[in-house]
This record gives C-alpha cells, structure tokens and sequence, in this order.
C-alpha cells in the first residue's frame, strides 16, 4: 500500500459542553451532516467501480478478511472523507492531536448479512447439515424453503454478539495477551441507515465504564487473558452480559459521522433492506498513543487518552494523567 501523505485540513469546529458530557455519558456522539456529499459521491463512485473490477491477486489476505476494496483504504478519495471535512477536527475536540493514519476501512453490509440462512452459511453449519440429505432438508424447508424472503430471517438474539476491536482472534494472528487498542473509533455513512436493521452500527450506551470496571476488578487486560483461550469477545460475554445494556441501532444518513470510545462494545445489525449499506471506518490514535504499540492502560483507565474532555473527567474515579 501507498503511504498517504497529505495533511489533513484544519477546520473551526467546536463541540459543545453537552456534547462532551453526552461522549462522555454514553461512550459516542452522532453528528449530523458533517461530510460534504460530494466527497461521499466521490467515495461511492471509487468503491463501487472497484467492486465491478475483478480480484485482485493482492499480498493481504489479511486486510481482505476486514475490509471490503483493500486497494482503496489508503487512496486519496477515501482519506479525504476524513482529511478534507471537518470529521477529523470534531474528533480532536475529544483526543487532542491525533497520529497521522494510514488507512482506513470500507465497512460494507449487504442485504441478508447477519440473517439466520446468510449466517448458516457462513459458517459452515449448511454444508455440514447437507451431509446428511434428510436433515438438510428439512432444515432448508424449515428456513423457508427457497422462498426469497427466507434469506432475510434475522437471526435470533444477534445483539447479544457483540465485540470491541483488537483482540485476539484468527484473522489477526495475536497471541493470548496481546490487544491491538487505539483511541476512537470514527464512522462516516455513506449511504441512509433510517431504520432498524439496515445493517446499522449498533452501540451499547454506557457499556465502556462496564468494561473499565471489569478489566479492573481482573488486574488489567493481561492478567484476564492469561492462561485463557479467547475467541471474540465470549469470555466477557459471560462474566458481564447480565450488566449489558439495551443495544440501540444508528439510524443515520448519508454525510453524518459517529464517534466512538475505543472501548464501547459494539455489533452490526442484520440488513433486511434492498440496499448495500456502506459505511467507512477510521480508527484513531491519540498523539500519546502510538500505532505501534497497544496501551493496555488506557483500558482500565480509559479517559487517559482523551485531553479534550480531562476537565470534565478528573474528577471521576480511576482518573490520573
């Protein structure tokens, strides 16, 4: 990939006391309208052509396995969602100055993904029912058959599945007490999510002083995960599920930017629309957080990394610089 290596333009933006407070509160802020469209048509144009172009014979196949058009996560017409609007500047209105990035993720969700048939499939669960002709069967017929709406069923209790990033898993190759953390995670739709289960980023408000509190009470990330076998998120999933939140689905539109703490687990919701949802992801570093190197402490202290909201946070528990 090629580096990129325009800076990103300044804008004069200001969040609001009770939008910190609401960031704060909730672990995000939506904020409507930030990008211009012409920079989301751009970006559709360029993902949309590259998903017409054949597949590239590409030296990541672990990038592949994340993000849809991997040749397009560093290009120009990508970045300058964020480097041309004033997504970035809102951003640093939490986190101070941020590290220079290097690409980022085009977050596709098509229609039927993360239904019950879509997710049967996925994972091997058909192909291992038609091993057995009459089980498949009936399966399939219980499914509905090859009636089309059966490929929207939605698959039960898909919210409780839910992650935060960079944790060991077999796409990224870490190791049992390793974690890949950053500082916050920004979205920018580029396509209308209005209603439920169009594919929606959804969030669980509140649920990072959850996880704060939980790493704490296991002596930090490492010590959890020592002597563990970890697959996504399931062994947190089972020590505080019961202190989970109600999940809340994004309804947004096109232009308008999400911003989320690192640490806010979150999911995606099933997309039993017509339509492609489209949605590109940035994942930030504060300037005191290298991309090199994880900063485990940030999770069990996780306002160390946000000096735009320090005034506001100081005097919480766990607070120190």
């Amino acid at each position: 990939m090629k580096e990129i290596v325009q800076q990103p333009t300044r804008f004069d933006v200001q969040l609001t006391t009770a939008q910190k407070q609401e960031f704060i509160d909730r672990g995000y802020i939506h904020l409507p309208g930030v990008v211009p469209m012409e920079l989301i048509h751009k970006a559709l144009r360029a993902i949309n052509r590259n998903l017409a172009q054949p597949p590239s014979q590409d030296k990541l196949p672990v990038l592949r396995s994340i993000t849809s058009c991997p040749d397009l996560v560093t290009s120009k017409v990508l970045m300058d969602l964020l480097n041309q609007s004033p997504a970035l500047s809102y951003a640093e209105q939490l986190i101070g100055a941020t590290n220079r990035l290097m690409g980022c993720q085009i977050a596709l969700r098509y229609p039927g993904d993360g239904c019950l048939k879509a997710n049967m499939e996925k994972f091997g669960v058909m192909d291992k029912l038609n091993q057995n002709p009459l089980i498949g069967g009936v399966v399939h017929q219980l499914l509905g058959g090859d009636d089309d709406e059966s490929n929207y069923l939605i698959q039960p209790e898909w919210d409780k599945y839910w992650h935060i990033d960079g944790f060991p898993d077999a796409i990224r190759g870490l190791k049992t007490g390793q974690v890949v953390n950053f500082t916050c995670l920004l979205g920018v739709l580029l396509s209308d999510a209005t209603e439920d289960n169009f594919g929606n980023l959804t969030l669980y408000p509140g649920s990072h002083h959850i996880l704060e509190q939980f790493f704490r009470e296991k002596g930090g990330i490492i010590k959890f995960m020592e002597g563990t076998t970890f697959d996504g998120i399931q062994l947190v999933h089972k020590g505080i599920q019961h202190l989970m939140p109600a999940p809340v689905q994004l309804k947004a539109k096109a232009g308008d930017i999400i911003i989320a703490h690192y640490q806010l687990p979150h999911s995606i919701a099933p997309n039993i629309s017509p339509n492609i949802r489209y949605v590109v992801y940035y994942r930030l570093h504060s300037h005191t957080h290298t991309l090199e190197q994880p900063k485990p402490e940030t999770l069990t202290n996780i306002w160390l990394d946000f000096e735009g909201l320090h005034d506001l946070t100081k005097n919480r528990p766990f607070w120190s610089n």
